[in-house]
């Protein structure tokens, strides 16, 4: 059984071409700025990092650089009961990282750079907690903050958890070029990847937190992003939203035996020529009570899924037992074309979520060159046994064509 929606509109926003244009991207490896006790030694391509300030089981870290070129590695040599390794760049110049990040143990890694961070096509994570990436100027916490753009007051040092990212005017752009191993940006299963900044740009790009949680935010003005208890992200009405950009193949995945969310907040949402955003139960796994996590995608301005191969799927892959996530969608203009999907589906044992899709206009335009149309889907495959989902609208004016 399928289930499907087709809804025109002249709509069309360009992606900012800014990947490489900053003179401030340098080929500088990672340097102390001789606060909080953090001491790095180059050994060979490997900059070991140890010292730091340790506060309970948070250890904090300042930089004045912080890039990786290819083939290198930064290894936070940090003792094993550390949960939260919080680091910052003091310096002018972006994190450009196309080499290894690498921590010990468990511990999740938060690294902030106001200047902006770029990850390349060899960009690559060992850690075995979550990573937070953001282009903020500070973390706050409880009773203060740990900046890395005010040096003349001292940072808090603190065993509390952060409540917070701290914005000021004109946040700089986060760009993830990775697709190292065929999956980019990598953490261990049930691991979450966060990143906030001014916009975010995946350009080929791709992440992968099996059943964890994968977060994008975009902020373009000053500000405060708040973490929930679970280190999710609260954005308040006041935030000024920046742009979310996925092309050429760009890949966002969290499908897993369980669970798994992906959530975006932005102004505008791109998903572009064969990118792709990946929930559900994954192949080869999962049982009847496995239920996978929802696809949350939240724009104040336009969402926009165009082009072959382009789409947002919460699924039961083949071979595999559960039930698929939903897939919501909140944004004042909605635009599908040139095949571009949204969908729940079934192709294992199991349920179809519900897609979920609340905008002042929608359209549907244009079938791909393929012939796969436009649209919003719930689906059970040919090799699916289950049911489909339900469909939920809620929009002013809703358009399509006959070509979609």
């Amino acid at each position: 059984m399928k289930k499907a929606l087709f809804l025109p509109i002249q709509v069309s926003f360009c992606t900012v071409g800014y990947l490489f244009a900053s003179t401030n991207i340098t080929q500088a490896q990672v340097t102390t700025d001789g606060t909080v006790n953090t001491q790095v030694n180059q050994n060979g391509t490997v900059s070991e990092i140890t010292g730091g300030e340790t506060r309970g089981d948070n250890l904090f870290h300042s930089f004045q650089d912080f890039s990786v070129q290819t083939g290198n590695e930064a290894f936070f040599d940090n003792a094993s009961d550390i949960s939260n390794i919080f680091s910052r760049v003091t310096g002018a110049s972006i994190s450009n990282i196309d080499g290894l990040i690498r921590a010990n143990d468990s511990a999740s890694l938060f690294l902030i750079n106001p200047n902006g961070i770029i990850f390349g096509e060899n960009a690559r994570l060992d850690i075995g907690g979550s990573f937070y990436g953001s282009s903020a100027s500070s973390i706050l916490f409880e009773g203060g903050e740990f900046s890395a753009a005010d040096l003349d007051n001292p940072p808090l040092l603190t065993v509390n958890a952060p409540i917070g990212l701290g914005f000021r005017d004109n946040p700089q752009p986060i760009s993830n070029l990775s697709v190292a191993d065929g999956r980019g940006l990598q953490v261990d299963s049930g691991q979450n990847i966060t990143l906030v900044g001014g916009d975010i740009l995946f350009d080929r790009g791709a992440t992968f937190a099996a059943g964890g949680r994968i977060e994008f935010g975009g902020i373009a003005a000053e500000g405060i992003v708040s973490f929930n208890e679970d280190l999710s992200l609260s954005f308040s009405e006041g935030v000024t939203l920046a742009d979310i950009s996925l092309t050429n193949g760009a890949r966002i995945n969290v499908r897993a035996e369980n669970g798994g969310t992906i959530t975006t907040n932005s102004q505008n949402f791109e998903v572009l020529s064969g990118s792709q955003v990946f929930a559900g139960i994954t192949s080869g796994s999962g049982s009847p009570e496995n239920q996978a996590g929802n696809i949350n995608i939240n724009s104040t301005d336009t969402v926009t899924i165009a082009g072959e191969l382009s789409l947002i799927a919460n699924a039961v892959e083949q071979g595999t037992i559960g039930q698929a996530g939903d897939v919501n969608i909140t944004a004042d203009s909605l635009v599908f074309s040139n095949g571009g999907q949204a969908n729940s589906l079934t192709q294992g044992q199991g349920n179809a979520g519900n897609v979920n899709v609340t905008a002042t206009n929608i359209s549907l335009e244009n079938a791909d060159s393929r012939g796969n149309s436009s649209g919003i889907f719930t689906t059970v495959n040919p090799s699916g046994v289950g049911d489909a989902g339900n469909i939920s609208v809620v929009t002013n004016e809703l358009s399509f064509n006959s070509n979609c």
